[in-house]
């Protein structure tokens, strides 16, 4: 048990002799938590995405608007080419 004992204060000194690191520089820690919150110029990844959320966004409100503009014409043409194709699908479908 003696030399256990022996090798735990040795441990205890080297510790204790140890030279505790240097502190961060003045305002580091505010500098890295401004570019984290900040949009950085070599990372523009998240500017793409936006944009190719909003032309999604864009090209799917035309669409739907399309369709709804063509259904809520009433011509006879579009409707008709409707009926057409739900009469052949509800006819394959039995």
């Amino acid at each position: 048990m003696r030399s256990g004992d022996g090798q735990i204060e040795r441990m205890f000194r080297a510790a204790h002799s140890a030279v505790a690191e240097p502190e961060l520089p003045f305002g580091f820690d505010t500098r890295v938590l401004a570019l984290a919150r900040g949009e950085s110029p070599r990372n523009g990844s998240g500017r793409v995405l936006r944009r190719i959320a909003t032309i999604a966004t864009i090209v799917t409100v035309a669409a739907a608007a399309g369709a709804w503009w063509q259904i809520s014409a009433g011509d006879s043409e579009s409707l008709n080419a409707y009926t057409i194709a739900d009469t052949a699908i509800n006819g394959v479908l039995e």
